[in-house]
């Protein structure tokens, strides 16, 4: 009997501690229950930037929008869908708050071909942030990489969201807003 409650109380704890860490996954901790941090944001950025960096050589874009989005799932950051998808555009929206660049990240945009709906699909990702902080270093980087970079007020960075209806507004503070946008047209 003895060794029967032991069992069961091994297989209790092991079960809670696993469930607990897969929570944990989900709420932007890691497996060890801590927070995640700033170097663990800068990790998750490292595949959108990657997936935003221009080859001039190749004329594409050098890393997955793809695979970027996916570590920002699997970190519990996204959703498993995107919010919508209009036209060629997949629209993701931040389920909770992480920094990129210094800012903090609210959309991302990935444009593909799934099936033609019509001219014209201009592949690539695009990010929209809240400022933060100072705008050189993601300045430089749209610049860089052949990105539009546009800076909004809160009222013209809803309106440019034309696609989410008045419940969705994305810019709920009276910020400034930052949209860069890393397609396949040079901009």
């Amino acid at each position: 009997m003895r060794t029967l409650l032991f069992c069961l109380f091994v297989f209790l704890s092991f079960f809670i501690n696993t469930t607990s860490y897969a929570k944990n996954c989900t709420d932007g901790k890691d497996f060890k229950g801590k927070e995640i941090t700033a170097q663990s944001s800068s990790n998750l950025s490292k595949g959108l930037i990657s997936a935003m960096t221009y080859d001039a050589k190749t004329e594409l874009r050098v890393g997955d929008s793809g695979k970027a989005i996916q570590a920002y799932i699997d970190k519990g950051f996204l959703p498993q869908k995107p919010k919508l998808r209009a036209d060629y555009v997949d629209y993701w929206v931040l389920n909770k708050p992480i920094d990129f660049m210094g800012h903090k990240l609210l959309l991302i945009e990935d444009e593909y071909m799934d099936q033609y709906v019509g001219c014209c699909v201009n592949t690539g990702v695009g990010i929209s942030v809240e400022i933060k902080t100072a705008l050189t270093k993601l300045k430089k980087f749209a610049k860089e990489n052949k990105c539009s970079f546009k800076v909004y007020n809160q009222a013209e960075f809803n309106e440019s969201l034309w696609v989410f209806n008045a419940a969705d507004k994305l810019g709920k503070q009276k910020e400034k807003y930052v949209t860069v946008s890393c397609r396949y047209t040079l901009y």
